[in-house]
Parts: C-alpha cells; sequence; structure tokens
C-alpha cells in the first residue's frame, strides 16, 4: 500500500484491526508487489492506495492483472462527490479529483465495438493496410529459441541435480521451468504473428 489523505481512514481501520500492511515507495511498486505475490501464491492480494495521481500509478498493475487474469483486488481513495467537477466550465478542479470509477470502468465491449467499426470502415474505403496481429516474426522466432535454449540448459542441470541427489535444487529447477513457461511461453503463444483479412478479424485479437 502507499498512504494518502483519501485512503488514510481505511490505513487506520486495517491499523486498528492488527492487520500488517507493507508501505511501499510509490504506488505502481504497490500494485506490482500485490501483482507478484498473487501470480507466486495463486491467491488474490490487496493493494490500498490513494486517490488521483495514487490511481493514475497504479492503473498499469490493473491492466497487467486484467490481461493475465492475476486475482488482484485494489482499494483507493475518492474525493466527496461535491468536490467532483459536475457542471462547473473547467474539466476538474485538482488532480485529486481524478474520476476513479471512469477510470476503471470495464472498457471490453466499447472497445471491441471501436476495433471491430474501424476494420470496417477501412474495408469500406478500399484500404490495402497489411493486417497482421501479435509480435513481429522475428521477434516470435527469437522468443521461441529462447525458451528451447532455456528447456535444454534445464534440462540439463535436473539430469545433474538427479544424478547427485541434490533433490532441493531439482524441485527448484521443476518450478523455475513451470513459472518461465508460464509466464514466457505464454507470452509468446498468445501473441504470435499472425495475418488477417477485413473480413475475418480474429477473436483472439479482440478484447
Amino acid at each position: 500500500m502507499y498512504p494518502g489523505g483519501t485512503i488514510a481512514p481505511v490505513i487506520d481501520l486495517l491499523d486498528g484491526a492488527g492487520i500488517v500492511t507493507v508501505c511501499t515507495r510509490h504506488e505502481q511498486g504497490a500494485g506490482y508487489a500485490a501483482l507478484a505475490a498473487a501470480r507466486i501464491f495463486g491467491k488474490p492480494q490487496v493493494v490500498v492506495v490513494s486517490s488521483g495521481p495514487g490511481v493514475t500509478n497504479v492503473v498499469t498493475a490493473v491492466a497487467d492483472a486484467y490481461f493475465d487474469a492475476a486475482p488482484l483486488i485494489v482499494f483507493t481513495g475518492q474525493v466527496g462527490t461535491g468536490d467532483m467537477r459536475g457542471d462547473r466550465p473547467v474539466r476538474q478542479r485538482g488532480f485529486q479529483e481524478v474520476d476513479t470509477v471512469a477510470l476503471m470502468a470495464p472498457q471490453d465491449a466499447d472497445y471491441r465495438a471501436f476495433i471491430t467499426q474501424l476494420h470496417a470502415r477501412m474495408r469500406q474505403a478500399g484500404s490495402k493496410a497489411a493486417l497482421i496481429g501479435g509480435i513481429g516474426p522475428k521477434t516470435h522466432a527469437a522468443g521461441i529459441v529462447l525458451l528451447a535454449l532455456v528447456a535444454i540448459a534445464i534440462a540439463g542441470l535436473l539430469v545433474r541435480a538427479i544424478a547427485t541427489g541434490e533433490w532441493a535444487g531439482g524441485l527448484f529447477l521443476v518450478g523455475f521451468a513451470a513459472l518461465f513457461t508460464w509466464q514466457i511461453g505464454g507470452f509468446v503463444l498468445r501473441n504470435r504473428p499472425q495475418a488477417y483479412t477485413f473480413d475475418h478479424l480474429p477473436e483472439a485479437l479482440l478484447p
């Protein structure tokens, strides 16, 4: 967590209840610390930040958790409704008045419709653009090579660990291999390059 005025009452309640909190040096650090714990333990983790810049700083970790389906719970501060812009002829009264609800609202349906409509309009305009999803072919190939090299290295080390009876080291290698395959292998698989047409937009590329 990272403290701030609008979230202070919640932090006071946590301390009063004897709940142990970890104060980081930045909201993004707090978000990624909770995200890492969620991935390691496979259980929901909580991050607590203040309003305004506290919320905007943790958005990257929230997006990462969303795309990787990591169980992350975020408590944020928010100024009172009366302090929001309302019908005033200004964008907002101050940076602390960032609309947290709007910022965190699901974007799937509207973004999906936007992408679909954009492709339809490009097709109607006779666009000759090359449509390619995922990472570039060279980057994808490099990722495959990296996975193969790491697999060979870990296999060799695992054989040596078993041969010498180093069971703790062997278990570590198995765990590392599983984590590496899940993180890097999953990324390479999800982002493999694929060409498509305006008439056949791949479901995998849509949110």
